[in-house]
């Protein structure tokens, strides 16, 4: 049921143990609104597994689900915890040739982070 999906994503949202969050994505299932891709991307980004981000945000657009700017800004700012600043670039500039899309200060904050730690500056 919906109320049960959103109980979920409510504790999904506050958790910040790894493995509860693993608990929790597996009896949530595929995510199935944007706020939900949003929520499970930003807790594996607060547990410290960036990568688990990333692959649910390949997966949302393989599944052709068009991210918002929660989720680019959420993939982004998995990029940064990997060092990945060419991916968090080439997202930036994905995000900003999307129609209806803006980009606001966190993505460009995560943006920078990336670049930063990977000691890009360029």
């Amino acid at each position: 049921s919906q109320k049960a999906r959103d109980r979920i994503v409510k504790s999904i949202r506050g958790s910040r143990d790894a493995t509860e969050v693993a608990t929790l994505v597996w009896k949530l299932g595929r995510p199935a609104s944007l706020s939900e891709y949003s929520s499970v991307m930003k807790a594996w980004n607060r547990v410290r597994r960036p990568r688990k981000a990333l692959d649910l945000f390949g997966d949302m657009k393989t599944s052709g689900v068009d991210p918002d700017e929660f989720c680019y800004s959420a993939a982004i700012a998995a990029c940064a915890q990997c060092h990945s600043w060419k991916h968090a670039l080439a997202l930036l500039d994905e995000m900003r040739s999307s129609p209806g899309l803006e980009l606001g200060e966190i993505t460009y904050s995560a943006a920078i982070s990336a670049c930063g730690k990977s000691q890009r500056w360029k």
